[in-house]
């Protein structure tokens, strides 16, 4: 292959990476805009304090959001997810 078509596709290749972290941050900085509490919202009105407390613990809320947006990109990437959730038979050893 010639420098300049490697040099292309190179480009293209980092382009198309911001772009899909772009979208992704995009979409981060959307759903944390949102109103509403999420842990609120799946404890219901009856819940505690203590009760938001362990749900926004167990989601990731309590974390910053560095944490939290590094857990997002794992969390909406197929790659990942489909490595994680594979079963036992399916993996190489």
């Amino acid at each position: 292959m010639s420098k300049t078509l490697l040099t292309v596709i190179g480009r293209r290749l980092g382009v198309a990476v911001a772009t899909i972290l772009g979208a992704a941050l995009f979409s981060f900085i959307v759903l944390r805009k949102l109103p509403g509490d999420p842990a609120r919202l799946i404890g219901g009105d009856m819940a505690d304090s203590k009760t938001i407390a362990g749900i926004r613990e167990a989601m990731g809320l309590d974390k910053p959001l560095p944490v939290q947006f590094i857990t997002y990109l794992r969390d909406i990437s197929p790659a990942i997810s489909a490595s994680a959730t594979a079963p036992d038979s399916l993996s190489t050893s």
